[in-house]
């Protein structure tokens, strides 16, 4: 009799850890979900072809999206996840912005291949700096089929404080496939990724500058830039950004600096090889440089 309840204690005991092992791992599981939630904001914008296809559009405020709110939610479930997950959950409903502008052209280049051109301009809604983390830019037919994607996207500048505005946009003119139709209509999809930056942003001094067109025809912008921190900064951004008539941007080029040392003026050039050709000297309305720190975070 003894040696049966014994033995019954241990089956029973058995069971138990089973199940308590399943619950377990499905906890596991959300945990999983909940660090791989992102925060991306998705921008539709129809285009004509043949050099025409230009729009803009606000994207709603990203506060709080859906994967955010989704990771929150599962984070303080208790046996969900990991602190790590909790954290990036709370980090990701907390960032702050709109999509307040896009520009999407595209059109046949010399080589007869369908070459584009496109920017998203983000506006920091929030109460602290906001790091434009990475981008992916898809073009789609009007029937929803992908005619190219590029995740080769480069911001200015890469930390933007509250209320300062920052740009995604791709820096060398890439090209569809050689199947692309340069007559046709295609949407453009930008997918942002933008995190809450572990640094403040840093700008430096720009003066002298002035506009004007090289020998081949490509805008050009000169002037000075000054470290005014008292710190030697190894790596420095430098954009030209130009805005058209109505008061957005029409394009964006830059450079980097390298090695300027605290309180150091230098001069510098910055020619917009990689602008659109729509984007010429006659049709800039006004430009600004940008002299940032170059900053990275995972």
């Amino acid at each position: 009799m003894k040696r049966t309840w014994i033995m019954a204690f241990f089956i029973g005991t058995a069971l138990l850890a089973a199940s308590c092992g399943q619950d377990t791992a499905e906890s596991g599981e959300t945990g999983k979900n909940t660090v791989q939630s992102e925060n991306k904001a998705e921008e539709s914008i129809d285009s004509k072809g043949a050099g025409s296809g230009t729009g803009s559009a606000a994207a709603p405020d990203q506060t709080e999206s859906a994967g955010a709110l989704a990771g929150s939610d599962s984070a303080n479930t208790p046996g969900s996840g990991s602190t790590a997950g909790r954290d990036r959950a709370d980090t990701e409903q907390k960032v702050s912005y709109n999509i307040t502008d896009t520009r999407f052209e595209y059109y046949l280049n010399t080589i007869g291949q369908v070459e584009y051109h496109a920017l998203a301009e983000v506006e920091n809604t929030g109460t602290y700096p906001l790091y434009l983390h990475s981008a992916v830019f898809d073009i789609e037919d009007m029937k929803g089929h992908l005619a190219w994607t590029n995740d080769f996207i480069s911001t200015c500048p890469n930390v933007i404080g509250p209320g300062e505005k920052g740009w995604f946009y791709n820096s060398i003119g890439a090209a569809g496939t050689s199947g692309t139709d340069s007559e046709a209509e295609y949407k453009f999809i930008p997918t942002l990724k933008v995190v809450k930056s572990n640094a403040d942003p840093v700008f430096y001094e720009v003066s002298d500058t002035s506009l004007s067109t090289n020998a081949l025809g490509y805008p050009t912008v000169t002037g000075r830039v000054r470290n005014t921190t008292d710190k030697a900064d190894p790596l420095v951004n430098l954009h030209a950004v130009f805005y058209g008539d109505d008061g957005k941007v029409i394009g964006i080029s830059g450079i980097t600096m390298t090695d300027l040392g605290p309180g150091e003026q230098r001069s510098f050039e910055i020619t917009g090889l990689d602008l659109s050709s729509s984007v010429r000297e006659a049709v800039i309305a006004d430009y600004k440089v940008i002299a940032s720190m170059a900053h990275f975070q995972i």
